[in-house]
């Protein structure tokens, strides 16, 4: 969660620099190279183009900063229709409207005995 924290003060304001919403981002370890997905969102919607334009201005800044210190392949893309809220802000702009929300199941607790 640190490295998350720390990936979005660096991805955000390139982001908006381009001139899209951030979203979030998702980084998941892998055996070869490390996965870094970038959301972006647009009042008018996303585009392929638009997902290129954010991806280039992203890893100019990742270049420079050097975050993560090992191989890792860029995604950029919407977040969709079936969108992950990443922060308690996101649910505003949802008022009023009707969508489904998954839970995850609950962890055990381990009781003393």
């Amino acid at each position: 969660m640190v490295q998350d924290e720390k990936l979005k003060l660096i991805i955000k304001p390139a982001v908006e620099s381009a001139g899209y919403i951030f979203w979030g981002i998702e980084y998941v370890t892998r055996k070869s190279s490390d996965l870094l997905r970038v959301y972006i969102d647009h009042k008018n919607g996303i585009l392929v183009e638009d997902c290129e334009k954010a991806s280039r201005q992203i890893s100019s800044v990742l270049d420079v900063e050097d975050p993560l210190g090992n191989a890792y392949d860029l995604e950029v893309s919407s977040p969709g229709l079936d969108r992950r809220f990443f922060e308690l802000s996101q649910y505003q702009d949802y008022i009023n409207y009707a969508f489904d929300i998954k839970l995850c199941p609950p962890l055990p607790i381990a009781r003393e005995s």
